[in-house]
């Protein structure tokens, strides 16, 4: 079955070098492509904070031995929920299985690391990661309605 047979529609999509000074590329892109789609300024604020962090979470360890790409896709997954796709072909890691940071703990006491995908969380209705060859694939979602992710009654197209 073709993409156009589907109620997936794919907004933005860019393939560049894991680099620290293509990260507004991206943002700005996923973040112009949503705000012409009519999406609220709400809910991109909340992509452009998850996305931030999965991306330099990608650019700081996926390619430790050598240069690699990154590859972010914005699509609409029926008719109020948008996905964020992540690809990047570097060291295996897994998101999904961090602990949450104890926040009552001091930032004296909390063990380092984890906020970033912690906030990544808060922002997001649903993240999942797979590693499928070898290729990492983060893909984070947001409802664009304010009901919760996997309510299949609103997410008909």
């Amino acid at each position: 079955m073709s993409r156009c047979d589907t109620k997936t529609v794919v907004w933005f999509c860019r393939r560049l070098p894991a680099r620290l000074e293509n990260l507004s590329a991206f943002i700005d892109g996923v973040s112009e492509s949503a705000r012409e789609k009519g999406v609220g300024e709400d809910i991109i604020g909340r992509i452009q904070l998850a996305l931030e962090e999965a991306l330099v979470n990608v650019f700081r360890h996926a390619y430790p031995e050598s240069p690699g790409d990154v590859v972010v896709e914005l699509r609409r997954e029926g008719r109020n929920r948008l996905s964020i796709e992540i690809t990047d072909w570097g060291t295996a890691f897994d998101l999904t299985g961090a602990r949450a940071p104890d926040l009552s703990l001091g930032v004296e006491e909390r063990k380092v690391g984890g906020l970033g995908i912690f906030l990544i969380r808060q922002m997001t209705d649903a993240m999942d990661q797979r590693r499928q060859g070898d290729s990492n694939i983060l893909t984070l979602e947001v409802r664009t309605d304010g009901t919760p992710a996997g309510d299949s009654e609103t997410d008909a197209g």
